[in-house]
């Protein structure tokens, strides 16, 4: 008993000749039994992966996404700001394709009038040329810090190269010899 096939007709087969006639189709090629198919001769058996590690082959991860940070790096006076250090530009390059969901903020203030100075973005935290919110403004980075709850935003998708950019002002004025020190970073998900 032999039957003969060609491609798809919509459910099984794409038949060439009498469709009735199930086991002789005019142009087909015959289907081989799974016995016929398998090597002769010893084969190499591969254990496969575990359930946690999904992989393409031996050693090949499958490509994935995982939640990273991404640090921003003062452009002038390492992120310490003074009564003649006003405005600091954070920026950072993303090396694969990012979008960032969670800022992350430290701020520190040494001296009395620093306690009533504001570091603040503006006019926004910026993804290459688009602005992340809903217009362009005055941002409170004390709004980040590490105990914050419910400050999840959702930013452009950063492709490799991107710069991703927050200009930082100080709202208020620092007396000579305080200082506020700022370190920025972005909680986000990356593709592996």
């Amino acid at each position: 008993m032999q039957q003969y096939v060609m491609g798809e007709d919509g459910q099984y087969y794409e038949v060439m000749g009498d469709e009735e006639n199930e086991f002789q189709t005019v142009g087909a090629r015959r289907i081989m039994s799974p016995q016929l198919r398998r090597p002769q001769g010893p084969t190499l058996r591969l254990q496969p992966p575990p359930a946690w590690r999904p992989a393409v082959a031996p050693g090949v991860d499958m490509p994935g996404e995982g939640m990273e940070q991404l640090p921003l790096f003062p452009e002038s006076n390492g992120g310490v700001f003074s009564s003649t250090v006003t405005a600091i530009t954070f920026t950072s390059k993303t090396q694969r394709a990012f979008k960032g969901e969670r800022p992350l903020v430290i701020i520190g203030r040494t001296g009395a009038s620093a306690s009533g100075v504001l570091p603040i973005a503006k006019p926004g935290f910026f993804v290459g040329t688009q602005i992340v919110g809903a217009a362009l403004g005055e941002v409170a980075l004390d709004a980040f810090g590490p105990t914050a709850f419910g400050v999840r935003m959702k930013f452009h998708q950063a492709t490799p190269g991107v710069e991703v950019v927050i200009p930082v002002e100080l709202k208020g004025t620092l007396t000579p010899g305080d200082t506020i020190s700022v370190s920025i970073m972005i909680i986000g998900r990356s593709v592996r």
